[in-house]
């Protein structure tokens, strides 16, 4: 009896563990037959032999395609399978009608598997089988590899100075794909490293120095297939980095590197400052370097100290080897107070001089760009040998030819006593203005200077060569010479019908030298400026010494570096150095009101070198109203979605490609794709992406509800950056408050009062000086749904101007957005209050295959999830197909994770998540092959959960049967059978 109950136990435990078990019992990774490389074997695949494991041994770094040739029926799968074999790395499908099929992967030397899988073909019963033929191609890299591990600075292998290496990216192994190799190369004196790169595939990547420190990248270009690509760094002696990364491919690459040493000895460092001054011995000479890099400084300065022991004339020469340029200074006994001072480009001598007591004095040579070795000399003449020079007297620039105005009226002409420069201005103005007039004619430089003049203290000019019309504007660059510089426009318009006088001038600084606005703040490398007449008839058309003359005329500069010595920022808007800035302000509220606009325009001024744009300017007469110039929109009552196109269905239909809140060719950045709207940067750290002007009057609204799904992909900048503003995807919206201000800035201080609205996502916490300002921390690569309401910003919105979504920050950065909304709730209606979050927000990751992904975000609405069919009979080795439909209640519009779990003869098997589905919920197909090994008269069990917004739906319970005879009957009959037998012999 006894062993009667073992069997049976035998027997039912086989049955079980046939229906547990996926894997044929003909063939496995541990018995399989070897693949010969480059060569080719065959087989038989049947419904009792349905898999055959291969194994092929790389030797070096290659491509390894397999095929699969077949004769029959044939429904089944080729795959290559990692050197563990148990995790594929390509497949594909060969199904009815296919007779061959390839698959490929860049694999590292190694063992690999191979595997041929077969199932029954739908409507085919009985038993059925197909042979075929098994054939590899190997293509080795063409170039020997890096010794590897070389994934971190801290491995970094050695590259030769002056030499060249070769090696690998993008081949995989072990789960893991080499992505990037990192070299060290080492300098024993100042020089220019130049590291080149020539690919041999089809990969795309970057090539980056980094500094001694290893963790902070000098320069970085990217590296597209076979094209050669180089970079450079002007660095001090040391020990640097160089990292190779892998964007998409495989490739082998051949890396060199050049290094040209300064040509002069160097200064004794450090000598950045009057107190570490080296001594320069008097009528001697000395060399010295600037402009070279190490530990994250630049070498900007050098001083020098040099002594007299009675009155004369001190001679400071210099003479530089490189393309920098600089300054040569004399600076007094204290060291603080320079007394002379001139530019220095390139390899032109300069010479600086003063007459001197007798003491001991400061030279300081300092760095604006590039990097030089210079050599520097000084020539003291005692007293009794100066000879004083008669100064030529200047002649003053006074127009003597009166202007005639289109009027027909003549003016006489105006001397600036600061200047001696002659103006004139038209008795009668030319033109009146009226609601919504612009009064600048090509305001965008559409066409190049056309309606513009050149000038020079706002007199016509040539120039001196200081204005060019680029691209992107008009460009302002001195290298020499301190002159007030620009372009300027003759309006000679009557404003006094204006109530408000809108200008608006987007312009960037991008050298400067001079700090702050300088001693009388009026020199910048960009400033805006209007000359006009006020209400009361006095002209405004000063720009003296004096910031504080009450006749001065409209004058605003941008400065990057704070003022020094003497200098201010009077009349100054502190920017970001090579950011675009967009100045807005009302002339009306300028007291006493300006009736005339006489002249306006841009210009560049202040010590060299110093280099501005602007790339438009906008004068616009509003008559009656209130800004913005264009009426805004009145929103209905209740329910009202402001944005249009929100889910990108028609591409970017209605939308604008934007840079700095400006219409912008986008520089190839910005892309549709299925999955929404892309913003990747390779190169350059721009605040690319979309807007859609709205100027929507939202006053009414009690509840302004904000929802945008994003997602950041990449991202190299850590946190939101230093200034909380750059991420690889966030969101904005520039809006006027109830109190008339407008909230339009997104500059450099993350507290400044009148910030726009801006929301980013981030996944890298951050390092250095970066923050988390007004970041919200995801994972990488997972959708985020954000919600806000804007009316909890305070003060609360009342005009609603632009909306729309953008990438920025250090390359490679990556983001998408998929969907923005923005919907008016009007007071009284029924809402969910949405706080306004634009601070950290703490992101829960998956806790394993089997939990849903849970963020802060409150989900909208309520879903079900649908299942067809509950109810279905198969047949083994036939392919099982189900429908899932997510259904959206009440404006739900999350992602949801679908979950799958199976249950027969008491054992159970949790799939884990088997997919994702997004918005707008198409139907998914879930396939699986029901195993040959699954006993007939079984039934199965299929429990399918839906997760996602925090909420957790389950469908109805799916029951697949097996026919044939039942099992619950074969197992009773086994069992009668058993009693019988033991009566029997009993």
């Amino acid at each position: 009896m006894n062993k009667n109950k073992v069997s049976l136990g035998i027997v039912l435990g086989i049955l079980v563990m046939l229906f547990i078990s996926s894997t044929a019992l003909a063939n496995t990774p541990a018995t399989a037959g070897t693949l010969p490389l480059n060569g080719a074997v065959g087989g038989i695949i049947s419904d009792t032999s349905t898999e055959d494991w291969w194994t092929v041994t790389a030797t070096q770094d290659g491509n390894l395609t397999v095929s699969l040739t077949v004769t029959g029926t044939a429904y089944g799968i080729v795959s290559i399978y990692d050197i563990s074999g148990t995790t594929w790395i390509v497949q594909d499908a060969v199904v009815d009608g296919t007779t061959s099929k390839s698959v490929s992967s860049n694999l590292k030397a190694g063992t690999y598997f191979v595997r041929v899988s077969g199932v029954r073909v739908s409507g085919v019963s009985g038993a059925w089988s197909w042979s075929y033929t098994l054939s590899n191609t190997f293509i080795p890299a063409p170039l020997a590899n890096d010794p590897e591990p070389n994934d971190g600075y801290t491995s970094a292998n050695v590259l030769t100075l002056n030499g060249q290496t070769t090696g690998h990216l993008g081949y995989f192994s072990n789960g893991i794909t080499d992505i990037e190799d990192w070299w060290k190369v080492t300098t024993t004196q100042d020089g220019n490293l130049a590291v080149g790169i020539t690919g041999t595939g089809t990969a795309d990547g970057i090539v980056s120095i980094y500094d001694i420190s290893g963790t902070t990248w000098i320069v970085q270009d990217a590296v597209a297939g076979t094209t050669p690509k180089s970079v450079s760094s002007n660095l001090k002696a040391g020990t640097y980095f160089v990292r190779v990364s892998r964007v998409s491919g495989a490739w082998s690459y051949t890396l060199s590197n050049t290094f040209t040493p300064a040509p002069l000895a160097n200064d004794p460092e450090p000598n950045d400052g009057y107190t570490s001054a080296n001594v320069l011995t008097l009528n001697g000479q000395t060399t010295g370097h600037l402009g070279y890099f190490s530990n994250g400084i630049t070498d900007m300065e050098d001083w020098w100290k040099v002594t007299t022991t009675q009155e004369g004339n001190l001679a400071v020469g210099i003479t530089g080897t490189g393309t920098a340029d600089g300054y040569v200074s004399i600076y007094d006994t204290t060291g603080t107070t320079w007394i002379v001072q001139d530019a220095v480009a390139g390899t032109t001598p300069k010479s600086v001089s003063s007459n001197l007591k007798a003491g001991t004095y400061f030279v300081r040579v300092s760095r604006v760009s590039g990097a030089w070795s210079y050599t520097l000399s000084n020539t003291f003449t005692p007293k009794s040998a100066v000879v004083t020079p008669t100064e030529t007297p200047k002649t003053p620039c006074i127009d003597a030819t009166p202007y005639i105005c289109p009027d027909g009226s003549i003016t006489s002409v105006t001397i600036d006593p600061i200047t001696g420069c002659g103006y004139n201005t038209c008795k009668t103005p030319d033109k009146k203005t009226t609601d919504g007039t612009e009064l600048i004619t090509n305001g965008a430089f559409s066409n190049g200077l056309s309606g513009w003049t050149i000038m020079e203290w706002f007199k016509p000019s040539d120039g001196k060569g200081e204005v060019t019309a680029e691209s992107d504007g008009i460009r302002f660059l001195s290298k020499s010479g301190n002159n007030n510089i620009g372009i300027m426009q003759t309006l000679n318009a009557d404003v006094s019908g204006c109530t408000a006088l809108n200008l608006r001038a987007t312009i960037k600084a991008d050298e400067q030298t001079l700090s702050g606005t300088g001693w009388n703040g009026r020199e910048s490398p960009i400033a805006v400026f209007a000359r006009y007449t006020d209400i009361n008839g006095v002209l405004h058309g000063n720009l003296g010494e004096n910031p504080k003359d009450p006749n001065r005329m409209l004058w605003t500069g941008l400065y990057f570096i704070d003022p020094t010595g003497s200098s201010i920022t009077d009349y100054g808007i502190k920017t970001q150095k090579g950011v675009w800035y967009t100045y807005e302000t009302d002339l009306m509220k300028l007291s006493p009101k300006p009736k005339i606009i006489d002249i306006i325009g841009a210009e560049g001024a202040g010590w060299p070198i110093r280099d501005g744009k602007v790339k438009s300017i906008s004068l616009t007469c509003v008559a009656g109203g209130v800004p913005p110039t264009v009426p805004p929109t009145t929103v209905p009552p209740s329910g009202n979605e402001l944005i249009t196109n929100g889910a990108f269905s028609n591409s970017l239909s209605g939308w604008t490609i934007q840079e700095w809140y400006k219409p912008s060719d986008g520089k190839g950045e910005v892309t549709v794709e299925s999955g929404g709207i892309r913003f990747r940067s390779i190169s350059g750290n721009n605040h690319i992406g979309i807007m859609q002007t709205l100027n929507a009057d939202v006053s009414g609204c009690a509840a302004l509800n904000f929802r945008a799904t994003l997602r950041a992909d990449e991202q190299t900048l850590s946190g939101t950056g230093w200034n909380g503003r750059e991420s690889p995807i966030s969101v904005f919206a520039r809006y006027t408050d109830v109190n008339g201000v407008l909230h339009g800035n997104l500059g450099e201080d993350p507290n400044e009062q009148n910030r726009m609205f801006w929301t980013g996502l981030y996944f890298i916490d951050p390092t250095g000086s970066s923050i988390t300002n007004y970041g919200i921390k995801t994972q990488k690569g997972e959708w985020y749904t954000y919600e806000t309401d804007l009316m909890k910003l305070s003060p609360k919105p009342k005009i609603i101007d632009i909306i729309g979504a953008e990438g920025a920050g250090w390359p490679i950065r990556d983001g998408k957005v998929k969907s923005i909304s923005l919907t008016c709730v009007a007071a009284g209606a029924t809402r969910i209050p949405i706080p306004y979050t634009p601070a950290k927000v703490t992101y829960t990751p998956v806790i394993s295959a089997t939990q849903p992904k849970v963020t802060t975000s409150t989900a909208t609405g309520d879903f079900t999830i649908g299942i067809s069919p509950t109810s279905i009979t198969v047949n083994p080795g036939d392919t099982l197909k189900l429908t899932l439909t997510v259904m959206p209640v009440a404006g739900f519009n999350e992602p949801v994770d679908i979950y799958v779990k199976i249950k027969a003869l008491g054992q159970e098997k949790d799939l884990g998540q088997v997919t994702t589905i997004y918005p707008p919920y198409k139907p998914f197909m879930f396939e699986n092959i029901v195993p040959n090994e699954i006993p007939k008269g079984a039934t199965i069990y299929g429990y399918v959960t839906a997760r996602g917004g925090g909420l957790e739906r389950n469908a109805d319970t799916v029951v697949v049967k097996v026919p044939g005879f039942e099992m619950v009957a074969a197992i009773l009959t086994v069992g009668m059978a058993m009693l019988i037998i033991r009566r029997r012999k009993n």
